[in-house]
């Protein structure tokens, strides 16, 4: 009998699907439409329905705010539904399209209200490699001194759920699997889960960006991006019934399906190894340290939102993507660090001093305005700065910190302000490679940035090896 052991999460996705149902507006649930839903990763969620909903077939089609109807026998709410293309035939009957955000499966939310829970269950690319633990182990013993296996013992037992406060919540790490097989094949299939509960019930988009943040976590601690296989939602008024009513005693799971910029992976992926990332979970300091990055990381919002645009856009202009690093390592020294030119009170005295001395009351007015941001650093001063705290992790890239600091901020400048560089030019494909070579620029940029809001906000505050984390980030 053949026998697998496997952490890959194979089997569990956000799969694509077409199905035919019926589907109506809540306020109205005599007015039912058939149609077709479809949702694929490239193109979302998408509705199509064979006439109007407010009965009027020669009409605009007005956006509805929810459609609820049944597909396959599975209710299912959709949310935020823009009209998109329509066609009238010449009989009068209307096709009509909708473009949704996303949809939930298994439950009918009429009214605005009810899309409000306490817990979000997440599946994530890579996850089983970086938590680096499974509920398998395989024992093989060997008969004549090793040189064919006589037995194989394969054991899934799955530990207790694990879980670490937030200040928001609670972040648990779960395990769900699958076991199964006849006698020539049997397969053990682990999946571990990431779920987050909140005290009271709360709209489905704060806990959608919780999930976001372990999402970009899991991105920058692996070195690659991360998908979203599964997401389900819980509150506990929502039970799993069976078929005749009765109710099982915990939550029903309520899927959301929506069009992500990164899909997950397909199932034959192989597991991410160690040594390709820059830090498991336990490296980072375990759970405690996912707890306590989902209650620090919203400080940091202007500097993910530019790092991860270049991680999860697959179609980015290299220009775009070049800009988007260079402004999160901006942002990052701007908002932890701050910083000024001169000491903000001999910059203040110098001011004053000059615009005293200044007769001209409309020229006075105009350097005051100026004078107000002129202390702050440069952005190559910052880029140097910047660079001192994560030397560790990007020595080796960088010869010297001065060329480097002013080849980024003047191809930063060239871009954004089309300066002149004093007869330097760079092309497309200058900034392809600084921007996935990891002896480029902006890789540099990067790799600052992971180390220092992946680790040494948190690690430093709470005794965890930021100088492993920064050595090892260095080696990605």
């Amino acid at each position: 009998m053949d026998a697998y052991a496997c952490r890959a999460p194979g089997g569990l996705k956000m799969e694509e699907f077409s199905g035919l149902g019926t589907f109506w507006l809540p306020e109205d649930t005599d007015s039912q439409l058939a149609g077709q839903l479809t949702f694929s990763h490239d193109e979302g969620v998408c509705l199509t329905v064979i006439g109007a909903f407010d009965g009027n077939q020669f009409g605009e089609p007005l956006p509805a705010r929810r459609i609820v109807g049944v597909v396959d026998g599975k209710y299912i709410a959709l949310e935020e539904c823009e009209p998109a293309n329509s066609v009238l035939s010449g009989a009068g009957a209307r096709k009509q399209e909708y473009r949704v955000q996303g949809m939930f499966i298994g439950h009918n939310f009429e009214h605005s209200s009810d899309l409000e829970f306490s817990s979000v269950n997440v599946w994530l690319d890579d996850l089983a490699a970086w938590i680096d633990d499974s509920p398998i182990s395989v024992t093989n013993t060997f008969a004549d001194e090793g040189r064919r296996s006589s037995s194989t013992e394969a054991r899934f037992e799955i530990p207790l759920p694990r879980t670490a406060d937030f200040d928001r919540g609670t972040v648990t790490l779960g395990f769900t699997g699958t076991t199964g097989g006849d006698r020539s094949v049997y397969r053990m299939r682990s999946r571990p889960y990431l779920k987050i509960t909140l005290p009271n019930l709360a709209p489905w988009q704060e806990l959608f960006n919780h999930v976001g943040r372990l999402q970009d976590l899991i991105t920058i601690c692996t070195d690659r991006s991360c998908g979203i296989r599964k997401l389900t939602f819980e509150r506990d008024d929502i039970p799993e019934r069976a078929l005749s009513g009765r109710s099982f005693g915990f939550p029903k799971e309520i899927e959301y399906r929506t069009g992500l910029l990164t899909p997950p992976r397909p199932e034959e992926s192989p597991i991410l190894e160690e040594h390709k990332m820059l830090l498991t979970m336990k490296g980072a300091g375990g759970l405690e340290f996912v707890a306590s990055w989902l209650g620090s990381v919203p400080t940091f919002y202007p500097v993910l939102g530019s790092l991860m645009s270049t991680r999860y856009g697959r179609k980015l202009y290299v220009e775009n993507r070049y800009l988007n690093t260079v402004a999160s390592a901006e942002s990052f020294h701007r908002l932890i660090h701050g910083g000024s030119r001169l000491d903000a009170e001999v910059f203040a005295e110098r001011s004053l001093r000059a615009l005293f001395s200044m007769k001209d009351g409309e020229a006075c007015e105009w350097l005051a305005g100026i004078l107000q941001h002129a202390n702050e650093p440069s952005l190559g001063q910052r880029l140097r700065r910047l660079y001192k705290t994560v030397k560790p992790a990007v020595s080796s890239l960088i010869e010297d910190v001065g060329p480097w600091s002013m080849a980024v901020s003047g191809a930063r400048n060239r871009l954004t302000h089309l300066e002149d560089m004093h007869g330097v030019e760079f092309n497309s494909g200058d900034l392809y490679w600084a921007n996935s070579s990891d002896h480029g620029d902006t890789a540099v940029s990067t790799k600052s940035l992971n180390t220092s809001i992946g680790f040494s906000q948190f690690n430093v505050s709470r005794g965890l090896p930021f100088n492993s984390a920064a050595t090892l980030s260095s080696s990605s």
